[in-house]
């Protein structure tokens, strides 16, 4: 998890059955945590890194002059997906790299403002100008990804406002993610089911 004490977002380790705090891992904020529990991959100053939960060293994996954030390891724990903002144009373009070597990024060729892996590592789920896409990722014998599906809009939802924080279950098949409603202070959780991919 990630607290902002002293306006100093900070990554904690929070023990699962609520005892209390373990330590903390430093700064950082988006975080995301490998599978098999043993990295964090996190963004600060707009450059990425990660360092092992358990304590250890922190190492840079992505310093450019451009802004990187966002980074998520892929279920398989060989690439990280991470945000790339291009400095002329300002679009915010999806991008892969592998893990652990220090082989070259791979541009997605598609903007997000939020996204997710598959739980099998074989497709991305994202947001863009409040519409939800899908696409399929081949990481083998090199990486490429295919033509964007759109699922549905979250403007369907009702409202203009909408978040790039969501979640997919495990089989694709429910979307689930926050929604604010203009007419109150509230906001709600959504759960969108049977939509149909189209390209």
């Amino acid at each position: 998890m990630s607290s902002v004490p002293n306006g100093a977002q900070t990554l904690r380790r929070v023990a699962a059955d609520g005892s209390g705090p373990l330590g903390d891992l430093g700064l950082g904020r988006e975080h995301s945590v490998s599978a098999d529990g043993r990295f964090v991959f996190y963004a600060r100053d707009f450059d990425l890194f990660y360092r092992p939960v358990e304590g250890g060293e922190e190492t840079a994996f992505l310093k450019t002059p451009l802004r990187e954030h966002s980074p998520r390891l892929s279920p398989d724990g060989r690439f990280v997906l991470f945000v790339q903002r291009d400095s002329k144009t300002l679009a915010t373009l999806a991008h892969l790299k592998p893990f652990p070597s220090g082989e070259p990024q791979v541009p997605l060729g598609f903007m997000v403002h939020g996204f997710k892996w598959s739980a099998d590592g074989k497709k991305i789920y994202y947001i863009w100008q409040a519409d939800v896409f899908e696409v399929d990722v081949e990481t083998t014998p090199r990486v490429r990804a295919g033509v964007p599906r759109k699922l549905f809009s979250l403007r369907s939802l009702g409202t203009s406002e909408f978040f790039p924080s969501f979640d997919v279950t495990a089989d694709g098949q429910r979307f689930l993610t926050l929604v604010s409603d203009p007419a109150a202070t509230v906001q709600r959780v959504v759960v969108m089911t049977g939509f149909t991919p189209r390209n």
